[in-house]
């Protein structure tokens, strides 16, 4: 398997593991056959890393974007406890030796980039993003 399908198992299958009672987790979000409050992990996004001559330096970028997917009736509440959930488990101590260390993966950030309404089958949803970065030496 090649680097983007390794941190996308890994962190499926780390943030399945630990999500909330009651929560889904998905890899996309289809419109017509989803449960909610629901996780969607994202594929990875790989980046060769250059040095100031534009020469490969063998590193890569990895960033993956996972969504946290709530009825809009039941936000803000699952939505906080959606968020907490993957910030916890992206970031716990344990997370380090499980997802980074055994992959090869230097942790670089966890972003929040915002919130916005959505509509499902003529339902509305409130969804947010968060972007994981990483580094592969």
């Amino acid at each position: 398997m090649g680097i983007r399908q390794n941190v996308f198992k890994a962190v499926f299958n780390l943030l399945d593991t630990n999500k909330p009672s009651g929560w889904n987790i998905r890899a996309s979000l289809n419109n017509y056959d989803s449960t909610f409050p629901t996780l969607v992990v994202n594929k990875a996004l790989v980046e060769d890393e250059r040095d100031t001559h534009g020469k490969a330096t063998g590193a890569k970028n990895v960033s993956i974007v996972i969504e946290v997917v709530t009825h809009i009736k039941s936000a803000p509440e699952k939505m906080d406890e959606g968020k907490d959930n993957v910030h916890e488990t992206l970031t716990a101590d344990s997370s380090f030796n499980s997802l980074y260390t055994s992959n090869d993966l230097t942790f670089v950030s966890l972003t929040d980039i915002g919130e916005a309404e959505r509509d499902i089958n003529g339902q509305m949803y409130r969804s947010s993003r968060m972007v994981l970065r990483l580094l592969k030496a």
